[in-house]
């Protein structure tokens, strides 16, 4: 990670980033919202050839990748506008109750990171701008000192106004961040989360494992008894390989890794909790063990082709996250359409490009019926993020809320599916809606 940045982890920038992205300061902005997300992810990623102005235009903004940056000054404006978005934020709405500060330096397309106590200077001039008294080099105590000397008959009510200034604008601070953190304390868990974690019950997420990804190197799906065993990567591992190419797999069979999607969402799930994060618990999809499966709450986050667990519910589920070459191709299956809808749903882009995305959020009971589960996968990386996405946007949940209770007679489900649509701009979701749900029904015991 660059710059101050470096120490910090990935975990508390990603909820940072979710605060700011939900703030008034940047809701009404979906391309301000693109554009600091982009910056984001490459700045903690290291990838600063992606963080060029051009680059950018073509990636954020869909310009062609050799257009004129000096007739098309897209990138500078927006980031103009994202830098004073950022000040306001921070200004107005003490950072959305998380202790870390994202800015981007005048000049740079880079973000950088700080606690949120340290006040930059150029955090001060940005939030006096918004004041509308600017700090500049051009405005330095002693000039300001001999301005006021000239002025003799001026000094004096200078100097008051500027007590009374630095006074209110203390005062706002305080209050700012006395009704942050009072609003921390009684912010209850937002639903469903709050049907699988609260003061009662605890849950499990399980967290995709990458090396399931070897699967693709055979010609045929990989049942779970084949994942729980690790045969699947005896069938589909070279039997003639190079040195290299064995310890590369042996690596890949062996380690514990997961996406930046799943960190991503595991971050968010704890944002999510609030108060009641202590009661998460996280684990690899390879660890999980099937008796585990017969009491209490559980998260999985990622498809079956990622996530194998997900194959235990996979009958239960209207739409169904095909990804079988034999199959017609990777896509999400409607198993019985309603009017307006399609049979399936697919996509074209890979991952971290721009482009459409699905995306499904089930709520379901667990295999004995004595808990819920909670499945949130995508066909690609951004429809797990978009998933991510609308859970921790407020407005989305209560469509989503309204969407499910207009098909339920009124009530509020206990038990649900959603099928979600997003747009991906730069492999970061913008727009997220649900275009089909079905209601549940409870296990028979």
């Amino acid at each position: 990670m660059p710059h101050q940045g470096r120490q910090i982890e990935t975990a508390r920038v990603h909820l940072a980033l979710d605060a700011v992205l939900q703030s008034p300061s940047f809701r009404s902005s979906k391309q301000c919202q693109a554009l600091l997300r982009y910056i984001v992810e490459h700045t903690l990623a290291g990838e600063d050839h992606l963080l060029r102005e051009r680059v950018i235009g073509a990636n954020v903004f869909n310009r062609a990748p050799d257009y004129d940056t000096g007739n098309d000054p897209v990138v500078r404006a927006r980031a103009g506008e994202v830098r004073k978005r950022l000040a306001q934020h921070y200004l107005q709405e003490g950072g959305g109750g998380q202790d870390l500060r994202i800015d981007i330096p005048s000049g740079s397309y880079q973000a950088t990171f700080e606690p949120l106590a340290r006040l930059d200077a150029s955090a001060a001039q940005a939030e006096g701008a918004l004041l509308g008294e600017p700090l500049t080099e051009a405005a330095t105590e002693p000039q300001i000192a001999e301005t006021v000397e000239a002025n003799p008959r001026k000094r004096r009510w200078t100097v008051s106004w500027v007590n009374w200034a630095l006074m209110g604008l203390c005062v706002v601070l305080a209050a700012g961040w006395i009704e942050s953190a009072r609003t921390r304390q009684l912010a209850a868990v937002p639903w469903p989360i709050n049907q699988l974690v609260n003061e009662h019950d605890p849950a499990m997420v399980v967290l995709a494992d990458a090396s399931y990804t070897l699967r693709l190197l055979g010609d045929k799906p990989v049942t779970l008894d084949e994942y729980l065993d690790r045969s699947f990567i005896k069938q589909v591992l070279p039997p003639q390989m190079t040195p290299g190419e064995a310890r590369l797999f042996g690596y890949l069979s062996a380690s514990h890794i997961t996406s930046i999607a799943d960190a991503h969402a595991a971050a968010a799930l704890t944002q999510l909790a609030g108060t009641d994060a202590g009661r998460l618990s996280f684990r690899s999809a390879r660890d999980l063990r099937p008796q585990e499966l017969t009491h209490g709450n559980l998260i999985f986050v990622g498809a079956s082709s990622s996530n194998p667990w997900v194959q235990l519910y996979e009958e239960e589920l209207n739409f169904h996250v095909v990804d079988h070459p034999d199959a017609g191709g990777y896509r999400i299956s409607n198993r019985a359409p309603q009017a307006g809808e399609r049979d399936n749903y697919k996509i074209a882009a890979i991952t971290g490009t721009s482009g459409e995305d699905y995306a499904t959020i089930a709520l379901l009971p667990n295999r004995e019926g004595n808990g819920r589960v909670l499945i949130i996968q995508g066909l690609r990386m951004e429809g797990t993020e978009a998933a991510i996405h609308l859970l921790l946007d407020k407005e989305m949940r209560k469509r989503l809320q309204t969407k499910l209770e207009a098909i339920n007679g009124g009530q509020q489900p206990e038990y649900f599916e959603a099928l979600l649509h997003a747009q991906s701009v730069a492999g970061a979701p913008i727009d997220v809606e649900c275009v089909a749900a079905r209601i549940k029904s409870a296990r028979s015991k």
